[in-house]
């Protein structure tokens, strides 16, 4: 038995061997004319064939398989003149061939340059950006705070964890005053609102305009080391690319209060939008320079028609709270509008 299988595998590799010595090779080198040196990932290919191959990063080819007769070699590189070759190929033959390339009229180019954006204004972007920070950093983007009625950037970073508001104006971080905080805008300093401390006043910011709100909580090298409480980067919307109209509207529910029955005394019918119609507004009687108080007839006509003496009391149900807004963003502003 054992006999059997070595005789087997002695055809076996003789047979391998002979079919491997049926076909004949084509080695050499592609190269530059002007140089001479080697053309990595030129093309060549045996036209009326599916055989073709590519130059090594130093210009080297090999083909093997060919069969014995005329070939016709196309030898093509980018950006140099492609040349056609013919070759006679005899059995089992190795040939060794070297081709110079000409360029081509080569064209020269003006500068390229390629711009990108990161975008950092999603919740994905800015909690990769916080996992893949070397320091403690906590942020916020303008998709959440879309989702929110936040007007400014001091309603906004009340959600940022380990950030507190104070007067609705000054944050307070890591538990340390206003005034061990310090403040960019789109990477340039900015200078306190207040004339005798440093703070910064971040209820004059609309939140409508913020990109992202980053807070660093530990120091690295390319901030400035005057903080120990937090490091705030605001980053403002860019430009608009394009004209566009932006329509936004939210509302949110309160469990505790909303679709509640509550008393309340007689209001404006304009008391919802944020202003009042005139209703609780003092009458014509009242002067408009300082009362007189020894005048008595005065004194009764303005107390009894002067004020709003409605003191009736309503039932209620207040509905969620509700934002809407309308925005028209213009990159390029007609001149008419302009004059």
């Amino acid at each position: 038995m054992g006999k059997k299988y070595y005789l087997t595998a002695i055809l076996l590799i003789s047979f391998t061997q002979i079919y491997a010595q049926t076909g004949s090779s084509i080695t050499g080198k592609i190269s530059d004319k002007k140089t001479g040196e080697g053309i990595a990932g030129a093309t060549i290919i045996i036209e009326g064939t599916n055989l073709g191959t590519l130059t090594d990063a130093d210009g080297q080819f090999l083909l093997t398989d060919i069969s014995d007769t005329k070939q016709k070699m196309k030898i093509s590189a980018i950006p140099y003149k492609t040349m056609e070759v013919e070759i006679e190929v005899k059995s089992n033959e190795i040939i060794n061939l070297n081709f110079s390339l000409e360029e081509d009229n080569p064209i020269e180019l003006s500068s390229v340059s390629v711009i990108g954006f990161r975008k950092m204004n999603s919740e994905i972007s800015m909690l990769n950006l916080q996992k893949n920070a070397l320091n403690v950093v906590s942020g916020i983007s303008s998709q959440q705070i879309a989702k929110t009625q936040d007007k400014d950037a001091s309603e906004v970073m009340k959600r940022i964890p380990g950030i507190s508001i104070l007067d609705n104006r000054y944050i307070i971080a890591r538990g340390l005053s206003q005034r061990y905080n310090n403040a960019w805008i789109n990477n340039n300093a900015v200078p306190s609102s207040e004339a005798d401390t440093r703070s910064f006043s971040f209820d004059m910011i609309p939140g409508g305009q913020i990109e992202n709100i980053l807070i660093v909580k530990s120091p690295v090298p390319e901030l400035p080391a005057d903080f120990t409480g937090g490091f705030v980067k605001i980053s403002t919307k860019n430009m608009p690319t394009e004209n566009s109209i932006q329509i936004s509207y939210g509302t949110n529910f309160n469990t505790t209060t909303h679709f509640q029955n509550f008393k309340a005394a007689k209001g404006s019918p304009t008391d919802f939008l944020g202003f009042d119609n005139g209703f609780r507004s003092m009458r014509s009687v009242v002067p408009k320079e300082r009362m007189n108080n020894q005048n008595a007839d005065l004194v009764t006509n303005v107390s009894k028609n002067g004020f709003n003496n409605n003191w009736g009391i309503r039932t209620y149900t207040p509905i969620g709270d509700q934002r809407f807004s309308f925005s028209l963003i213009l990159n390029n502003v007609p001149k008419r509008l302009i004059n």
